[in-house]
């Protein structure tokens, strides 16, 4: 019975290697556009959080001043997870 098995070879085809390579790109790129979204996501709850802040400072300019830093931050925070996921959709395309 051993001897049947001594006649196996065993090797890797090509295109099996290469679905590998690719289960493992599609798991980086699920895991790095799931980072993104929360980034996004967060950012854009930032923008209604900020817009409240504004609505009811009452003309506070220390409050105004708050909520126009948290819209800024939480617009730049957007625009960081645009480029992001359009680095990471160009590099991983790339692979």
């Amino acid at each position: 019975m051993g001897k049947i098995f001594s006649d196996i070879v065993v090797s890797v085809p090509p295109d099996v290697a290469a679905k590998s390579f690719t289960t493992q790109g599609n798991l980086a790129t699920t895991i790095i556009n799931t980072i993104i979204f929360v980034i996004g996501s967060g950012s854009v709850i930032m923008i209604i959080v900020g817009a409240l802040m504004y609505v009811v400072s009452a003309g506070d300019q220390n409050k105004l001043a708050r909520a126009k830093d948290t819209i800024l931050y939480a617009v730049v925070g957007v625009v960081l997870a645009v480029l992001g996921y359009a680095i990471v959709t160009f590099i991983i395309g790339r692979l």
